[in-house]
């Protein structure tokens, strides 16, 4: 059954993807990542996927530029914070856009800017709607995508596997391989760390429905390359397994998250998972970092996500609170070690381990023994209060390992985190002023550490930032 299971995972893609979304021009998608890229410089950390993602979300469900704020207009990643802070200072002194025609008059906004998020944005005089149960059913979109990879050139971790190009195969200096049919020989060469446990297909399949941006529902499984697929180490079948359930705008229940997903808030410095949406070229006005809040998370990195709960509640009129709690293992370097003398072996040891490993690769023996092996916790939260011009947070943060961090100290990481549990508590802002824009977040942990960041971005001129 496991290999006829196997079988159909390899032949149904084809060795290719397949994806239906309806309506959904891909090449115009990509061309916009291109854009978003090149906007943020060539040192930008950006997660591709969620981003196709959401701008597929957005093509189905336009912005509507009369009902939204900073932060959903940041996530297109087409945009800078001038040109969106031009175009909220000119909502608030001449009230809503009656057309996208109107954009041309706001400074900032070219010609190619405009054509750019043309796609993803529209002009309502109200939002869309509460969302409905019928409409969900309705007007629901479903997602299936079925990968299955094959590296053509053979790679010296998968030489085991002579059978795919011929019992004569000999190594590149002319030496024969060793004789795979033989277990102690290959056992030998496992534990030797020298050959990869599974096979050399990488395999990716993902099924997500989604309404709007009220609600997406979905589940991934991926296997890497050399990796085992249900026997093994991976009985269980794929490497990875990833779920989420996240509803948006129910009421005054502004986000909740429920599996898999992502938080970031401010700038950064007290808490942020996952990929940030900035850049550190001096080549582009994306200095700022703009935080999401929650969100999905539909990626297959195996750690930049939190798995748990959270959810977003609007406490009052403008005022917005936040909890998180995530508890996950993550791969690690581990090593155990006596806590401490004890003659009655009373005192169990205690979990050391010098860093963690996120490839996310369990190909080999070594790779699977660290395979999540250190437990993480975290639980925080984020209140928010948000006018149209001026926004303030404050955000605290407490993560403990199931082990204790002890890092080899080397000049580039001696003053990194170390320990078994960390907390912070910090504060961020935004505030916009006519042709300004001010920004910052400070920042203080456990050990009395402090950080501190703020910019201010400024438009004096339509040819110059």
């Amino acid at each position: 059954m496991r290999q006829l299971l196997l079988v159909l995972c390899l032949l149904l893609p084809g060795l290719h993807a397949w994806a239906q979304v309806d309506g959904v021009p891909k090449d115009l998608i990509e061309q916009r990542i291109e854009d978003a890229v090149e906007q943020l410089g060539d040192d930008a950390d950006i997660d591709l996927t969620n981003l196709f993602e959401y701008l597929t979300d957005r093509y189905l469900d336009p912005i509507n530029l009369n009902n939204t704020d900073h932060q959903e207009l940041n996530k297109l990643l087409l945009l800078s914070d001038v040109q969106i802070s031009n175009l909220i200072q000119h909502m608030r002194r001449n009230g809503k856009l009656l057309s996208l025609y109107e954009l041309q008059t706001i400074n900032g906004w070219d010609v190619r800017t405009i054509e750019m998020v043309r796609p993803f944005i529209t002009v309502r005089e109200s939002g869309s709607g509460k969302p409905t149960l019928k409409n969900i059913l309705q007007r629901s979109t479903h997602e299936v995508i079925v990968r299955s990879f094959l590296n053509i050139e053979q790679r010296r971790g998968n030489m085991d596997r002579n059978s795919l190009f011929g019992k004569n195969y000999y190594y590149p200096n002319g030496n024969p391989l060793p004789n795979f049919d033989d277990p102690d020989v290959l056992d030998s060469l496992r534990r030797d760390n020298r050959v990869y446990l599974g096979s050399p297909y990488k395999l990716y399949t993902r099924y997500r429905f989604r309404y709007r941006q009220n609600v997406s529902f979905g589940i991934t499984a991926e296997k890497d390359e050399g990796e085992e697929f249900f026997r093994g180490s991976q009985k269980q079948g794929f490497d990875f397994y990833s779920a989420h359930l996240f509803l948006r705008e129910f009421g005054r229940l502004k986000a909740l998250a429920i599996g898999d997903y992502q938080a970031q808030f401010g700038q950064g410095l007290t808490f942020w998972n996952g990929l940030g949406f900035g850049s550190k070229s001096s080549f582009t006005m994306n200095v700022k970092r703009n935080g999401i809040g929650l969100a999905p998370y539909t990626s297959v990195n195996e750690n930049l996500f939190m798995r748990g709960l959270a959810a977003t509640y609007e406490v009052a009129r403008n005022l917005e609170f936040t909890g998180f709690y995530s508890n996950k293992n993550l791969d690690a370097n581990v090593t155990s070690v006596p806590a401490g003398n004890d003659t009655l072996d009373t005192i169990e040891p205690e979990l050391i381990f010098s860093s963690f490993q996120e490839d996310g690769f369990h190909r080999t023996t070594r790779e699977v023994e660290r395979s999540r092996s250190i437990n993480e916790r975290i639980v925080g939260g984020h209140l928010r209060y948000s006018r149209p011009a001026f926004s303030v947070g404050a955000t605290a943060a407490h993560v403990e390992f199931g082990g204790s961090l002890a890092r080899n100290l080397q000049p580039y990481n001696q003053f990194e985190f170390q320990g078994k549990q960390n907390s912070t508590l910090g504060v961020d802002w935004n505030a916009l002023y006519r042709n300004l824009t001010w920004f910052g977040e400070v920042a203080r942990s456990a050990n009395g550490g402090v950080s501190f960041n703020s910019g201010i971005l400024l438009s004096l001129d339509p040819r110059v930032s």
